[in-house]
């Protein structure tokens, strides 16, 4: 995965008023941080659920998350929050049957 689709993926950086060329060079220098996909995608599935249990205290829920990265030219599937998991395999071969 290129550093700049990292970037986006993980920890996007925007600014209000700011010079765009300045923050495509230095997240640091940009005005507000954004968080990036995942990060803001798993924070607002959590402030979710907390709103649904302080209204419903007999809410249950299951959370399943996966993260995948296919890259069609080496034909590879990377479990991209596998680094996070203890013993886990990140990168699949996908075969043609």
């Amino acid at each position: 995965m290129s550093s700049v689709k990292a970037e986006l993926l993980y920890s996007l950086s925007t600014s209000l008023g700011g010079d765009d060329d300045t923050c495509a060079s230095s997240a640091s220098q940009c005005g507000v941080g954004y968080p990036g996909l995942f990060p803001s995608a798993l924070l607002l599935t959590f402030r979710l659920i907390n709103e649904l249990r302080q209204t419903r205290p007999d809410f249950r829920h299951s959370i399943r998350i996966s993260a995948l990265y296919y890259s069609q030219r080496r034909n590879q599937l990377t479990d991209l929050l596998a680094p996070a998991l203890n013993g886990s395999v990140s990168l699949f071969s996908i075969k043609n049957l």
